[in-house]
């Protein structure tokens, strides 16, 4: 059925064409349009899907607080949720560079806030309780 047709569109083409009043040529800068209009579409998907895969949050949780980052504004909060004498840590750790920044909490009643700027080097967020007990490490992630 397929090849059938095929070997009518010249006709079937050359028809529509003039049944709508329109020339060939009218034709071919309706398709380039077309193409274009398509093209800048796309791009602009592109271009503001992006930023939006790259801002996400991340929570590293446990039953004795968490430490969350927030990437639009670059700020790491840590909260020491148990009045146990022992605090809770982060560690934002930057591949090829080492540790970069520390934040604690503990012994007070507010979480501890600090600001880094994460760039499009590789990063992992670690979190421990210096009670002991095992490190939440977070996936890796830039900006």
């Amino acid at each position: 059925m397929i090849s059938a047709h095929r070997g009518n569109f010249p006709e079937l083409s050359q028809n529509i064409l003039q049944s709508r009043g329109e020339s060939e040529e009218q034709v071919k800068k309706t398709f380039a349009r077309i193409a274009v209009t398509g093209a800048a579409v796309a791009a602009t998907l592109v271009a503001t899907a992006t930023p939006a895969l790259a801002d996400s949050d991340i929570t590293l949780n446990s039953n004795r607080g968490y430490m969350t980052y927030k990437d639009s504004v670059d700020v790491f909060q840590i909260c020491d949720m148990n009045p146990d004498g022992h605090g809770v840590h982060g560690l934002l750790t930057k591949t090829g560079t080492g540790n970069v920044m520390h934040i604690d909490d503990g012994g007070d009643e507010n979480c501890d806030k600090q600001g880094y700027n994460v760039d499009s080097a590789q990063y992992r967020m670690s979190f421990f309780w210096d009670g002991g007990g095992p490190v939440q490490y977070s996936r890796y992630f830039s900006e």
